[in-house]
């Protein structure tokens, strides 16, 4: 080792430092510097020649340490500790008289020489007279502020403010009846308020509920005494509170069991709900009048049943009624003569109105256009309706389409999964949105002739670059008995076998016109090549990919290339790493390699090559030395290579034994060149003896310190150093 020890001893020395808070509260003595070890007592003496303080206590970081005045302890640290100094306490004491009169804030405890400022707020009705002591007026403002040097008891006194009330009655709503009470009160005199129970003002009856004062709650019994004091308002307004109803009974609810409008039905029921328990004889009276033009009336049955929904006996239901067809309009609803459980009968009232519509639809232009495998229906009606169709292979039907339930009145429905070249009865129905029905007569309609398109010929490259656009070209024919009309789809995939399975979709083609029977068309179309896929790939062209066709045979619409493609890629080796015979660590060697694009396809990527050492013919574990980018070798053509020439300094290292290493040599390191094989991008040099250049050694000698020193001191050193 490159080191020498000399030996010495050290002392230390700490700091008892000593203060008063506050700092007149009195003397501290025995601080000062110590050794370690030492035993130490501090003393501390209370002030008393101007103010009368008296020791509290010693304390270190606000933490206590002694209560004594006398604190002995043993010196570890450096320490600063304070003796704390405080006045004696006073109570100062107040009260309220009367005690109802007001509220004091200011009393308490307080320190020898402190200010204290006492307040008195007067309550409501009371006024502050003055402050008092043991009889004695001390001040008549109310705020009290004293310097405390005793325990003080002081008394709020205060007066009566309110002595003469003016009470005015009322009550709401305004002007029912006359409520007793008013007049000019003094303090100590009573009053009775009475209000009625009960006031009939036509046409309701109102009820007392509440009193307030001065918009304030103020009870709920009609009747009461009050004595009056200055805590009351010098004026007064007293208000009786009533809620009304009418004195005859009122439909509070009327609705009908189906919602307007309604359509013709034989179960149509009205329920009406009053405001109280009625009577169940006599049984309302109910009509109903339709003003339009040569309308039907509507008779409403008698017998109808009562029952409670909020009280008893407050709900009315009919017998149900009939709407038929000429009943249609705005039907008003009244209602009469039934009375409430104390004999009042309720006036004749419109409390409804009923919207009917019993005529169904009127159904026209009824018509059906035939497709290979379905059939469009079109109908008009004369209001807004929906759209539903039978149909079937004779005047029975058998089958319905699913319910349209958008209110039209041009109705378009489409039949679909039927056969070909057949002739099909339908016929259609519409619902208004009373629920009133039309079904037209019967019509008839055929079926379309179905085409059939195949592939018949493909033609695709034979050899492309990955990630390339390539031309496919493919010809349509249709060998079915109808025309195929458009639009369609026909998409483009890349299989790796010649059966076509598990391809890769490349690109989808919409086409719009139509293929008549028998007859043929050409498509051309462009796609480009999956990157990173490589080798033998077959073109799988698939006509009417999204099945928007109905065809006589669906699984003879795909053809894959007779060749298939191949499919190139760049693909960068390192051929040969060249390093001299042997070298030293520490010195710069000249290396050269030599990268060739073995590809197929050219290598357009700007990639890098770097260069390692290592012990073994790897990359793992090897010491990265060079980088470098392939700036003027890009793009490098199929077959085609580069030679690089660079000058490396090896690393001298003690981690770095002398033996045989490799340098490595790796292309497009970072991957950013996309290859067809990405497992032979390294190559290694033959090996390598490398050997130490001659070391120096460095030795620490005559290490010279002093004999003794004291902590925090600065001290001399000396050494010698030789190679």
């Amino acid at each position: 080792l490159n080191t020498a020890e000399a030996g010495f001893r050290i002392l230390r020395f700490f700091t008892v430092i000593l203060q008063s808070s506050p700092a007149a509260g009195g003397q501290v003595s025995g601080g000062g510097t110590f050794a370690e070890g030492a035993t130490v007592t501090v003393t501390a003496t209370p002030n008393t020649s101007t103010l009368p303080y008296r020791f509290q206590d010693w304390t270190e970081n606000g933490a206590s340490q002694s209560a004594e005045t006398n604190y002995t302890f043993t010196v570890t640290r450096d320490r600063l500790l304070t003796a704390n100094f405080v006045l004696p306490m006073f109570q100062v004491t107040a009260a309220n008289n009367p005690p109802s009169g007001g509220v004091i804030t200011g009393a308490g405890s307080y320190p020898y020489g402190a200010t204290a400022v006492l307040t008195a707020a007067a309550n409501f009705g009371y006024r502050f007279n003055n402050w008092s002591e043991a009889g004695q007026v001390v001040s008549t403002e109310p705020t009290l502020s004293y310097v405390v040097r005793s325990n003080r008891a002081l008394a709020a006194n205060y007066a009566e403010a309110h002595l003469v009330h003016d009470l005015v009655t009322a009550t709401e709503p305004a002007g029912l009846a006359t409520v007793s009470g008013s007049g000019r009160y003094s303090n100590g005199q009573t009053v009775t308020i009475t209000a009625p129970a009960t006031v009939t003002v036509e046409p309701n009856l109102y009820t007392f509920q509440r009193f307030t004062l001065n918009g304030n709650a103020f009870g709920t019994d009609r009747s009461f005494t009050k004595q009056l004091s200055t805590t009351d308002p010098t004026n007064m307004v007293v208000v009786a509170h009533y809620t009304g109803r009418s004195l005859r009974p009122l439909v509070v609810d009327a609705r009908g069991s189906i919602a307007n409008p309604v359509g013709a039905t034989a179960n149509y029921v009205l329920v009406f709900q009053f405001d109280r328990s009625m009577r169940s004889a006599p049984e309302p009276l109910v009509t109903m009048t339709n003003e339009a033009p040569g309308a039907l009336q509507v008779s409403v049955p008698t017998g109808g049943t009562w029952a409670t929904t909020t009280v008893s006996n407050d709900t009315y239901r009919t017998l149900p009624m009939t709407f038929i067809r000429g009943t249609d309009g705005t039907h008003q609803v009244w209602v009469a003569t039934t009375v409430d459980t104390d004999g009042n009968q309720l006036r004749l009232t419109n409390v409804f109105e009923v919207v009917v519509d019993a005529t169904p639809p009127t159904i026209s232009a009824v018509g059906g256009a035939g497709r290979p495998s379905a059939i469009m229906v079109t109908w008009q009606t004369d209001e807004p309706a929906t759209s539903q169709v039978d149909y079937g292979l004779t005047t029975s039907y058998g089958a319905r389409t699913p319910l349209d339930g958008a209110a039209v009145t041009n109705h378009r429905v489409v039949v679909s999964g039927l056969a070909p070249e057949t002739a099909y009865h339908f016929r259609v129905r519409s619902r208004d949105r009373a629920g009133n029905e039309q079904v037209s007569g019967d019509a008839s309609v055929s079926t379309l002739a179905a085409p059939d398109l195949l592939v018949s010929s493909l033609v695709a490259p034979a050899a492309a670059a990955s990630g390339e656009a390539v031309q496919v070209v493919w010809t349509l024919t249709n060998t079915g008995p109808g025309a195929a009309v458009g639009p369609w789809t026909d998409s483009i995939a890349l299989a790796l076998t010649a059966d076509g399975q598990t391809a890769q979709p490349l690109g989808a083609f919409p086409f719009e016109g139509a293929l008549p029977a028998g007859q043929s068309l050409t498509r051309t179309q462009s796609v480009i090549l999956p990157a990173g896929v490589y080798g033998n790939r077959y073109v799988v062209v698939a006509a009417d990919s999204g099945q928007s066709l109905y065809e006589l045979d669906e699984q003879n619409n795909s053809r894959v290339s007779a060749q298939p493609i191949l499919i190139q890629g760049a693909d960068l080796v390192v051929e040969t790493v060249s390093t001299p015979a042997s070298a030293r660590f520490g010195e710069t060697i000249s290396v050269a390699w030599t990268v060739r694009n073995r590809g197929g396809a050219v290598a357009p990527a700007r990639w890098i090559d770097n260069l390692y050492l290592n012990s073994t013919p790897t990359l793992a574990n090897a010491r990265l030395l060079l980088s470098q980018p392939v700036d003027g070798e890009s793009p490098l053509a199929g077959g085609a290579g580069y030679t690089r020439n660079v000058s490396v300094t090896l690393p001298l290292e003690l981690s770095l034994a002398p033996g045989n290493y490799y340098l490595v040599a790796l292309t497009d390191a970072a991957g950013q060149q996309p290859e067809s094989n990405e497992g032979n991008n390294i190559t290694t040099s033959a090996v390598i003896p490398l050997t130490r250049p001659p070391l120096p050694d460095l030795v620490v000698q005559d290490v010279v310190a002093p004999d003794i020193a004291v902590a925090g001191q600065v001290v001399e050193l000396a050494w010698q150093t030789a190679n």
